[in-house]
């Protein structure tokens, strides 16, 4: 990955983490996180972690990304607003708005409303929109 010889520190979120989960889900499959593995309660404590040294890893969201750290290829391909859309970067989640029962009033505004091309344009400052 370019980095020099040595120990590579890990970095992970704490049990319960919906990063954590996607993670576990995307990446790990089957096997468990380490417990050497250093945990942080938060995305930010993870790429401060990162930025701090030059020998850690860690996994956080792409909205969450600036230039104190570097994302990683996956197979060649790195992630991005059209490598996630056209699904070449596998690792990437959706999110989804459940209801008990078909939304209306306030859920259902709210959902039109991130639908909405105003709500995409915000989505779109920092994650990659739906539509």
């Amino acid at each position: 990955m370019g980095g020099k010889e040595g120990v590579i520190n890990a970095f992970t979120r704490e049990e319960g983490s919906g990063t954590r989960g996607a993670f576990e889900n995307l990446v790990m499959k089957d096997s468990h996180i380490s417990s050497r593995v250093g945990v942080q309660n938060a995305t930010g404590s993870l790429r401060t972690a990162v930025a701090a040294d030059p020998q850690a890893i860690a996994y956080i969201s792409l909205g969450n990304v600036n230039n104190s750290v570097n994302v990683v290829a996956v197979d060649g391909i790195l992630p991005g607003r059209e490598t996630i859309k056209n699904g070449s970067y596998k690792l990437a989640r959706f999110f989804f708005y459940l209801t008990r029962e078909e939304p209306r009033g306030m859920a259902r505004n709210f959902i039109d409303f991130v639908l909405s091309p105003e709500g995409q344009r915000i989505v779109g400052q920092d994650f990659v929109p739906a539509v």
